[in-house]
C-alpha cells in the first residue's frame, strides 16, 4: 500500500513582481519569451512603462502597449502601468520641456556687448508661457519683448539688445536657468498649471485605456524642488511643495478610479534617504495611506553599517505603508529584505526584481524568495 500524502507548494507572497527595464517595451518574440520566463518562475506582476511622447498621434503605441498587457494577462501576470508622476522622468517633462524645474536667477547685472549681445553663462534658460526673461535697465525701466531685446537662443543662451544706446551699458536679467550640473538627475516642476493640465489628461487615458488593477507612479529621484520662478512664486517650504503634489496625484487618481492600487519608490519620502537632500525630511507624514510603498535602497546587508536597507523599509512598515523591497543586482539584498518583511507580515509586499543597467542577477533569488520565503542564504543572521 501507498502511504497518502500532500505535497503544499504555494507562494509565500501573494505578490510576486517585476518591473520592465530588461528591454524595449515593444511587442517582440523576446518581449514574450522574457513574461514566459517570468511566468515559469512563478512572478505574477509586471511594471510595465507607459510611452510617453510629443508625437500627437501615440494610438499605434498604445495598441502595441496593449497587446503586451494582453500576453501577460494571457501567462498568468498582472501588467500594471509605470509612468513617472514627479522627478527626473516625469511624464509632463516628457510632453513639454517648459515644465523642467529651473533655478531662478533674480536681478543679475549683465553688462551688453558692443555688437548687442548678452551671453548668459548657464546651459539653457526657460523662455515659456509661464516663466520668461525679463530684462530692465539700471534706473528700472523694462525693456520690452520682440521690441526692445530678443532671444537668439535658450541652449548656451545668448540675447540681442535691439537699442544701440544700450551697448556696452549695464543692464539687470532676472530668469530661469536649466542646470542640472551640481546634480544626479533633473526634476519637473510642480508648480506649472499647463503641467497639472497634462498630468490629469494622462492619468484619466491610462486609467481609461487598461482598466489597471494597480499603478505606479514612480515619484523618485529628483534633482532639487523649489527653485524655479514659478514654485517660488507661491511661498511654500520645499516640505509644503512635495506634499502638494502628491496630494494633487492622488486626487486625480482618485477622480477617476477610487479603486486602483498605487504603488511608489520609497526614496522622496524617505528621511534616512533623499528626503533630506532637497530640503523635504518630515513630509512622509502627509503621504497618503493607501499607497504603496517599493523601497529601492541597495546598501546590502555585507555593508559596516550593516543592515540599512531593513532600517529603510522599516521606516514606512513602522507607520503602517504597506511596503516592498527591490534587490537589483545584488541577491544578497534579498535576505535583509526578507527579514524585515517577516517581522511586517501583514504589510509586506514581498521582494520586487528590476534590472536597471541590465543587471538581472536576481532574477532567480527574487523568484525563489517570493515563492518560498527563504534564500540559499538560508536564516543567516546579522
Amino acid at each position: 500500500m501507498i502511504p497518502t500524502g500532500v505535497i503544499n507548494d504555494g507562494p509565500a507572497f501573494p505578490v510576486r513582481s517585476n518591473i520592465l527595464t530588461k528591454m524595449p517595451v515593444a511587442y517582440t518574440d523576446d518581449l514574450k519569451a522574457y513574461v514566459d520566463e517570468l511566468a515559469d518562475l512563478r512572478y505574477n506582476m509586471i511594471y510595465i512603462p507607459i510611452f510617453v511622447s510629443q508625437d500627437s498621434d501615440q494610438s499605434a503605441k498604445l495598441e502595441e502597449t496593449k497587446k503586451i498587457f494582453a500576453y501577460c494577462k494571457s501567462r498568468f501576470i498582472e501588467p500594471s502601468p509605470y509612468f513617472e508622476t514627479f522627478g527626473a522622468g516625469t511624464v509632463t517633462l516628457m510632453l513639454d520641456p517648459c515644465l523642467v524645474e529651473g533655478i531662478y536667477h533674480e536681478n543679475e547685472t549683465w553688462t551688453v556687448s558692443n555688437e548687442g549681445i548678452i551671453d548668459l553663462d548657464v546651459p539653457k534658460i526657460l523662455d515659456c508661457q509661464n516663466t520668461s526673461i525679463h530684462i530692465s535697465t539700471k534706473d528700472g525701466k523694462e525693456l520690452k519683448r520682440y521690441i526692445d531685446f530678443k532671444v537668439l537662443s535658450t541652449n548656451k543662451p545668448k540675447i540681442l539688445i535691439e537699442d544701440t544706446n544700450l551697448f556696452n551699458k549695464e543692464l539687470v536679467l532676472s530668469y530661469d536657468a536649466v542646470d542640472f550640473s551640481g546634480f544626479p538627475h533633473k526634476a519637473s516642476c510642480p508648480s506649472d498649471p499647463h503641467g497639472w493640465e497634462i498630468m490629469e489628461n494622462f492619468i484619466k487615458n491610462v486609467l481609461n485605456e487598461f482598466e489597471p488593477k494597480s499603478i505606479h507612479i514612480s515619484q523618485d529621484e529628483a534633482g532639487y524642488v523649489n527653485k524655479c520662478s514659478r514654485c517660488l512664486s507661491r511661498g511654500l517650504s520645499n516640505q509644503e511643495i512635495m506634499i502638494d503634489q502628491i496630494n494633487k496625484v492622488h486626487q486625480i487618481i482618485r477622480k477617476y478610479d477610487n479603486d486602483v492600487t498605487i504603488y511608489i519608490w520609497g526614496d522622496m519620502f524617505n528621511d534616512l534617504q533623499n528626503a533630506p537632500k532637497i530640503g523635504a525630511t518630515g513630509i512622509v507624514k502627509e503621504l497618503p495611506k493607501d499607497i504603496g510603498v517599493h523601497d529601492w535602497n541597495y546598501i546590502g546587508v555585507y555593508h559596516s553599517d550593516k543592515m540599512k536597507t531593513v532600517n529603510q523599509m522599516n521606516f514606512y512598515l513602522d507607520k503602517g505603508y504597506k511596503t516592498g523591497g527591490v534587490a537589483w543586482f545584488e541577491p544578497a539584498n534579498v535576505l535583509d529584505i526578507l527579514l524585515t518583511g517577516e517581522a511586517h507580515k501583514d504589510l509586506f509586499l514581498g521582494v520586487m526584481h528590476s534590472e536597471w543597467a541590465r543587471f538581472g542577477q536576481s532574477l532567480l533569488p527574487v523568484a525563489e524568495a517570493n515563492w518560498t520565503g527563504k534564500t540559499i542564504l538560508g536564516d543567516l543572521k546579522f
